[in-house]
């Protein structure tokens, strides 16, 4: 899904083809939005490697981790190195992401360093776990940036549409071959897409023989 900030304007795309039909998908409809025109263009994924990946067929400036992703990673290492529901973890958890979302990464990586140093055993592992995870995406946990630009941190809009795209085809009882789900998963995109819905059955009945 494209969309500006405001969310005014959106386009949302479609496929079943996995990675090799997303980056061409990607590809034709940043054609479509003119993404070369936009002056700020940004994209917000949850960390998987395969996303990070493709998205560098888009002309971006750069990608943001999705903050929800990014503070499970964060809480889960403090539930395994502090317990679970314990004051020092819930303290340490709110700490640690604030120090991310207005601070910037190097602040919190050294707080993460003085939080493993004293840890032993499986206790440190979870920690390495957490460090090996920000550390190759430090360059996608830039928060304070968009703070100060006023962007999303987060990809709730993505995650919901990936919801509402799909709920026609999904259900108890219900059973469709892959052409149909996917071109019933089209329309449902091409309803959500900013103006297109009309101006696409205006064409249609246009070209009708």
């Amino acid at each position: 899904m494209f969309y500006d900030q405001p969310q005014a304007h959106r386009l949302v795309g479609v496929t079943r083809k996995q990675v090799p039909g997303l980056k061409k998908l990607l590809k034709r409809d940043a054609e479509r939005v003119g993404i070369l025109d936009a002056k700020e263009r940004v994209g917000i994924i949850d960390g998987a490697v395969c996303l990070k990946s493709t998205l560098e067929e888009v002309p971006l400036q750069g990608m943001v981790l999705d903050f929800y992703h990014f503070s499970e990673h964060v809480g889960k290492a403090g539930v395994l190195t502090l317990g679970k529901d314990t004051p020092e973890a819930q303290s340490w958890l709110e700490k640690v992401l604030h120090t991310a979302r207005h601070q910037g990464y190097g602040p919190f990586f050294q707080q993460l360093i003085d939080w493993r140093s004293p840890l032993r055993g499986g206790k440190r592992q979870a920690a390495d776990g957490l460090l090996g995870y920000v550390a190759p995406r430090q360059e996608m946990i830039r928060y304070e940036q968009c703070q100060a630009k006023g962007w999303d941190v987060g990809s709730g809009p993505m995650e919901s549409m990936c919801g509402v795209a799909t709920d026609r085809i999904k259900g108890r009882g219900r059973r469709w071959d892959l052409d149909n789900a996917e071109a019933v998963m089209a329309l449902k995109a091409l309803y959500q897409s900013s103006g297109l819905w009309d101006r696409y059955w205006v064409n249609a009945f246009h070209h009708l023989n």
